[in-house]
């Protein structure tokens, strides 16, 4: 990559995009195409590393900060756990709703998978202290994605493709 490239911030890339959309034309049809391909390129299990990796970094003494009596009332741990992981979740999960809003129904679904397998595998496969905190969170967050999506794809095909994804891959879950 050109070095002026690597040398702008997060800001002036975003400027850059928004110039060159402005451009209109072959230079705006060529980025959006480019967009679309970045977006099709989705692997479940790099999502569900991802989500993993997320979850799995969440400190306890984060929890421990957040939680007990404050000036409002009290926090239980239990809800700044789920605060914490809904916290991290959340861009992962947008991300789901972002590509069924552009008609990216396999992308989706990928997607989906990808946060289904990380929340099965931070929960089967941690060592972190957090998820002493978060007895039942996965798995009360699985089923919660898992019935979004029900409710919002109207295709019987889609989900029983899902259901047999997690079948395979979250047998103790399903």
């Amino acid at each position: 990559m050109d070095q002026i490239l690597t040398a702008l911030t997060e800001t002036q890339k975003a400027e850059l995009i928004r110039r060159l959309h402005e451009r209109g034309g072959e230079v705006r049809q060529t980025l959006l195409e480019e967009a679309r391909n970045l977006l099709k390129d989705v692997d479940s299990h790099e999502v569900a590393e991802e989500i993993f990796m997320d979850l799995d970094m969440i400190q306890v003494e984060t929890l421990w900060d957040n939680s007990g009596p404050t000036r409002d009332g009290y926090i239980s741990p239990e809800d700044e756990a789920l605060e914490l992981m809904e916290e991290e979740l959340e861009p992962h999960v947008q991300q789901v709703w972002d590509y069924l809003q552009l008609d990216m129904q396999a992308e989706a679904r990928t997607y989906l998978q990808g946060i289904l397998l990380g929340l099965y595998r931070f929960e089967h496969e941690s060592d972190s202290e957090f998820k002493d905190w978060a007895v039942d969170i996965p798995i009360n967050l699985f089923g919660a994605f898992l019935d979004k999506w029900r409710e919002k794809t109207g295709n019987y095909s889609r989900k029983t493709e899902i259901d047999a994804f997690c079948l395979q891959m979250c047998p103790k879950w399903m």
